[in-house]
């Protein structure tokens, strides 16, 4: 009788462990390309390497980085260091056009540390060199998504608008407005955004719109008051 217990409480411990693995391995499974990282863009539109002209000497430092980074890959084993390498490489690479190799970097970066946001904006920024416009936009939405608290992304995103809608000025505006909301309902340094946001009004010709933005800025940042108030009188002439 003992033993047929025994028996028993083996098969359910078994059973147990079986069901614990199975639940783990389907919910850390790793990104796949097709779910995370495909291109949405027409890939006839795509630029996948490009000749930046660069003079011998900067285009022989960055190659020169490239192979030291990729001797360090080789003993890596540490997640930050592997995705820190995987994204040198990638911004190395697209420094000299070489955009497919890239590419293909960011998505080992990404598989590594698929929640990585800085991986996402260095992705973007290198689908904007391409022109694949539309993965751009959805690389840097993803970024926002995992820490929204921070204005570099909507930076980006205003950026990538004004070069993608130059003339729909309420999409632009607002990735500024709902930026600076998200920034200051969770952190104190809505500065830089304000900053950026001043600077493209003045681009578009809305003066009054700049200025309400100095004169905001110069009560946050009262050290700095000469120089604000020389902007807002350059655009009062």
């Amino acid at each position: 009788m003992k033993i047929k217990n025994s028996k028993i409480i083996l098969i359910i411990a078994i059973i147990v462990v079986a069901a614990g693995i199975f639940y783990y391995f389907n919910n850390h499974k790793k990104p796949q390309q097709g779910e995370e990282f495909k291109i949405i863009d027409n890939q006839a539109d795509i630029i996948w390497s490009e000749n930046l002209n660069l003079p011998a000497d900067a285009r022989q430092n960055y190659e020169q980085r490239i192979a030291d980074i990729e001797n360090q890959l080789k003993t890596a084993t540490i997640v930050d260091d592997l995705v820190a390498h995987y994204n040198n490489l990638g911004l190395f690479n697209g420094y000299l056009g070489n955009y497919r190799v890239a590419y293909d970097y960011y998505l080992q970066s990404l598989e590594v540390a698929p929640e990585f946001r800085r991986s996402w904006l260095a992705l973007g920024d290198l689908f904007f060199k391409m022109k694949a416009y539309q993965s751009a936009e959805a690389a840097y939405q993803k970024a926002n998504a995992i820490f929204n608290y921070d204005d570099l992304g909507y930076r980006k995103l205003a950026e990538l608008y004004t070069q993608i809608y130059p003339t729909d000025m309420a999409k632009i505006r607002q990735v500024y407005k709902e930026g600076l909301e998200i920034v200051r309902n969770n952190t104190s340094n809505d500065i830089p955004l304000m900053k950026h946001y001043a600077k493209w009004m003045e681009s578009i010709g809305d003066k009054e719109g700049a200025i309400s933005i100095y004169e905001e800025l110069k009560e946050k940042e009262p050290d700095n008051l000469a120089a604000y108030d020389r902007q807002i009188e350059q655009l009062k002439k």
